[in-house]
Formats: structure tokens, C-alpha cells, sequence
């Protein structure tokens, strides 16, 4: 039960924390470099302090006050000393939290802590009554220590200082020596960084590292030839090995000419590997265009033989009639014969050369205007919508056909299409 008690009270203290640094310098007409200082200073006097580090959390929550002053910094200031005392009997911490409590009342006479503050002076000075004259008159004030702290903008980073392979957590602070320090801070997904920092004899330095993120790294196989769009922008020509992509959500899309597009929203982490093997299918209008062919191809050869096995020989059989000494009616019964199965078999060639004909430009059109297409990434503030793997192409060409014309003086075919 005592566990789960000072779990409790270390939840409250931090929820305090946040809602002081808040309070303290959100309103501040400070520039930004010197708030940033004052809250990294304070942040790390919180850590400190839920660590029960009180002496260094005092340290920094003095460096923040003393960078940006604010009524909740002095009121954390107080709760330290007040509990340097508690915990190790200083009896210097004694009248510095009187002192401290005081200047929070006088500077926020309705602040939201005004009565606990009143009350822990009212404790604090009875306590001060019980102490003997002489060791109020010996007690001596804490000695600043040197103090080293870190803090970065990258989530889970750690530094260590000097030759020492030991790792701490960002925003944690550690003793040092004075003088010059050689700082490493290392983060998943960021590139380390090194640093050097003098700190001064006594004083509290808080570092910032800001670390770069790593880009993700990205392959794409299978399908070559095929354009990689993400998010719109024009990425390359597969295959594509290691590009680098910023990390976050991304829309990639997959173009080539006669296949379906590709298209997906995917998710790349800082420093990841990530392989995309594209196994684009034919479109349904290039497997249309190539039945096309074939057909207008076999329309073509049908042609070529009506020709060849049957006008031509029919022709032929004509002339040998008319060639010969007979000019009896059998005769001429028999050329006039020989000319209509002639004149047939060319009608059926050049109706089969038509047909043919306008398969294979059929064919060309449909397999010259299949270009997939997919829709533009979506903006950054749209809704993010589902993701969609495979986006059936959407021609220009909505609809393609072709007929045969045959007339007593015309024989050939008719293309017709609508956009």
C-alpha cells in the first residue's frame, strides 16, 4: 500500500509539474531561446526532484528562476527546501523555504497554491522553533554543485559524457567537474551527434542536441520500368534501391503503360528499411489490344488464302477458257462462271483484309492510349482515406469498335470510337 501511495503522489507531482511549466512560462514575453533554457532547466529540476535528487532539482529550478522568474518556479523552489529538510534535516532548508514561500505569496497573492504555502510556513515555523539556537546559527547553505543536463528533441534519447560508456536518459542531470565536456546523444531513428560544453565551477548547464532524423530507405522490385510517384512527386523508373524517404505517411503509387496502377498509403519509420515488390498485372485493355491483334492478324492470313486458293485460281481458271479456239455458249457459260467465283473470292479476301484491317488499328489505338492514372495525393490536413491496392485504369479511349462495309462498288470497314 505504501508502494502504490508514493506512486501516487509522484503522478500528482508530475501532472503538477506540467500544469507549473505551463503557468510559468507559456505567457512569458521572453525570446525563445531564453524560455527554451528556462524550461529545459526546469524540466530537468521535475526529474530531479521526482527522483528525490532534491539538491540538484533545487540547483535547476533556481537556473530556470533565475533565467525567467515565475511564481510556480519559486513555488517549487519552496516545496525543495521544504523538503531537504524533511528527508535530511538541513536546517538552512528551514528559513530558504520560509523565505521562498513568502516571495510566492507576495508575487501571486491569489495564486492556486497560496494556502498550502501559508500552511507549510505555519509548519515550517514550528519547526524552526523546535530546532536548538545554535544549530539555527551554524546552519550553512547548500553548496552548488557542477551540474551537466541534456535535453533533445528526439524521443528516447541518451547522452554520455566524455570517455564514459555509461548512457543517461535525456533531461536526467549528472555531476561533473568543471571545465570543458565532449557529450555524445544518441537516438532510434536519429543520427548521433557530438557536442562540447564548458561548465563553470558550481554552475548548471542544460545542453540542447537537436539530432536529425534518419531517413527511411526504400527498394522497388519486380515490375520493371514502372514510375514511382509519392505523394504526387515523381520518384523514378524501377527497379530503385535505397532512395531515401522522409519518415511518416506516404501515398506511393505505381505507373507503367499497359498495367494496372498500384497505389497504397504506407507508413515508414526513421531508419527503416522498406521493399516493395511490384508485380503489376496487365491491364484488361492491353489483354484487349493484343486479342485485337491476333484477330486482326487472322483476318489478315484468312485474306491472303481467299486470295491465294480461291480468286487467284478461279481468275486463272477464266483466262485458260477464254484462251481456248471454243466459243461455244458451254464455253462462255463456263467464263462467266469462272468470273463470278473470281469476283466472290475477292469480295470475301477484301472483307477479311477490312475486317483485319480495322482489328489491328482497333488494336494500335487501345494499346497506344492505355496510360493508368491514379488520384492525387491527399493533402497532409485531408481525411486520411483507405488505402486502396490496386486502381482499375481509366483510359481515354471510353469505347472502340469497327464494322465492315460492303457495297456494290465499296468494300472495306468502318473504325469508330467515343473519348
Amino acid at each position: 500500500m505504501k508502494t502504490k501511495s508514493y506512486l501516487r503522489s509522484r503522478a500528482v507531482l508530475l501532472a503538477s509539474i506540467l500544469c507549473l511549466t505551463t503557468a510559468s512560462f507559456a505567457q512569458t514575453t521572453q525570446d525563445p531561446a531564453t524560455l527554451k533554457k528556462a524550461k529545459d532547466a526546469f524540466l530537468a529540476g521535475a526529474r530531479a526532484y521526482t527522483k528525490g535528487e532534491y539538491e540538484i532539482a533545487l540547483q535547476a529550478f533556481e537556473e530556470a528562476n533565475n533565467t525567467v522568474r515565475g511564481a510556480p518556479v519559486i513555488f517549487s523552489i519552496a516545496q525543495t527546501q521544504k523538503k531537504l529538510f524533511q528527508r535530511f534535516g538541513n536546517a538552512s532548508a528551514v528559513e530558504a523555504a520560509i523565505v521562498r514561500y513568502k516571495e510566492y505569496i507576495q508575487i501571486a497573492p491569489d495564486g492556486d497554491r497560496r494556502d498550502e504555502a501559508e500552511k507549510s510556513i505555519e509548519y515550517l515555523e514550528t519547526e524552526k522553533k523546535k530546532m536548538p539556537a545554535q544549530t539555527q546559527a551554524t546552519a550553512t547553505a547548500i553548496r552548488p554543485k557542477t551540474l551537466l543536463s541534456v535535453s533533445s528533441n528526439a524521443e528516447g534519447a541518451k547522452f554520455s559524457i566524455d570517455a564514459d560508456a555509461k548512457l543517461y536518459d535525456a533531461g536526467d542531470t549528472e555531476k561533473v567537474a568543471a571545465g570543458k565536456h565532449k557529450i555524445r546523444v544518441t537516438a532510434p531513428g536519429y543520427f548521433d551527434t557530438e557536442l562540447e560544453q564548458t561548465v563553470p565551477e558550481g554552475g548548471f548547464i542544460t545542453v540542447p542536441a537537436v539530432l536529425k532524423e534518419k531517413p527511411a530507405k526504400l527498394t522497388f522490385e519486380g515490375t520493371n520500368g514502372a514510375r514511382i510517384l509519392v505523394d504526387g512527386r515523381d520518384f523514378g523508373t524501377t527497379p530503385i534501391y535505397n532512395a531515401d524517404l522522409a519518415a511518416g505517411m506516404h501515398q506511393v503509387s505505381a505507373l507503367k503503360n499497359g498495367h494496372e496502377a498500384f497505389s497504397e498509403e504506407m507508413e515508414f519509420q526513421r531508419g527503416e528499411t522498406k521493399k516493395v515488390n511490384l508485380a503489376l498485372r496487365n491491364s484488361g485493355q492491353r489483354t484487349a489490344s493484343y486479342v485485337l491483334f491476333a484477330a486482326g492478324g487472322t483476318a489478315v492470313l484468312a485474306g491472303t488464302a481467299f486470295m491465294l486458293f480461291g480468286s487467284l485460281p478461279a481468275e486463272n481458271n477464266a483466262t485458260d477458257i477464254l484462251n481456248t479456239s471454243d466459243r461455244g455458249d458451254d464455253a462462255l457459260k463456263r467464263y462467266d462462271n469462272a468470273r463470278s467465283e473470281r469476283d466472290t473470292w475477292r469480295t470475301i479476301s477484301l472483307v477479311s483484309y477490312g475486317i483485319g484491317a480495322a482489328a489491328l488499328v482497333s488494336g494500335l489505338v487501345l494499346y497506344a492510349f492505355d496510360t493508368p492514372t491514379v488520384a492525387s495525393a491527399a493533402r497532409k490536413d485531408d481525411k486520411v482515406k483507405p488505402a486502396t491496392k490496386t486502381n482499375e485504369p481509366e483510359s481515354m479511349m471510353r469505347g472502340i469498335g469497327f464494322a465492315p462495309v460492303v457495297a456494290p462498288t465499296t468494300v472495306g470497314a468502318t473504325v469508330y470510337g467515343r473519348f
